[in-house]
């Protein structure tokens, strides 16, 4: 689908190319302009003809990107209040990674983030860190290359000369382990206990 402007929005030629010419490149566009003159409404309608979610982070000279890792782990503690069980810390740890990664668009960041964040719920419940270092590797580590906007995806991207998406269908590895380890947290399999710690 083509981005050609909407009943709201009323799009140049040019634009339309650039908008158009980003899409398909699964590359950023960098829209600059003064207050008040259509940027936002340009990404809510592009977003909605190209029926895509838009998430909104309004940033100004003084915004840091500490700011927006507080966003990511207001989310990743909403997620940590709904564990149950091994399989949804697991869960939740998975899903972590993946949101992360989308977000923040940097794997060292859906790893560090994350684990940080989920150390004291695997200590709670006895499992080893193992586990988390493990879900971290089979979320953060093997999905930053399916996101074409992640370093990774797109120093793939740069590198082999694909685009993710092209790539995407044989990466079978990279969006099945995740799902294994999903699968293995829910039937409590390979999860190791944490080690007693010994009295000195």
């Amino acid at each position: 689908m083509q981005f050609k402007g909407t009943k709201n929005y009323i799009a140049t030629e040019d634009l339309s190319l650039a908008v158009n010419a980003a899409a398909a490149l699964e590359r950023p566009l960098l829209i600059k302009g003064e207050p008040g003159t259509g940027k936002t409404l340009l990404a809510i309608e592009v977003a909605d003809a190209l029926g895509l979610e838009l998430i909104e982070w309004h940033i100004k000279s003084t915004t840091k990107a500490s700011q927006g890792l507080g966003i990511l782990a207001h989310l990743l503690n909403a997620a940590l209040k709904k564990v149950r069980s091994t399989g949804d810390l697991i869960l939740a740890t998975v899903t972590g990674g993946v949101i992360t990664n989308v977000l923040a668009a940097d794997q060292f960041l859906a790893i560090a983030l994350p684990g940080r964040m989920f150390t004291v719920a695997f200590d709670e419940r006895g499992l080893s860190r193992l586990n988390l270092s493990r879900s971290l590797e089979d979320s953060a580590t093997l999905t930053s290359v399916l996101i074409p906007w992640n370093t990774c995806g797109a120093y793939m991207s740069a590198t082999l000369g694909v685009m993710t998406l092209e790539y995407l269908p044989f990466a079978v590895f990279n969006y099945v382990c995740p799902l294994v380890a999903i699968t293995l947290g829910y039937l409590v399999i390979a999860q190791k206990p944490a080690e007693p710690v010994a009295a000195i």
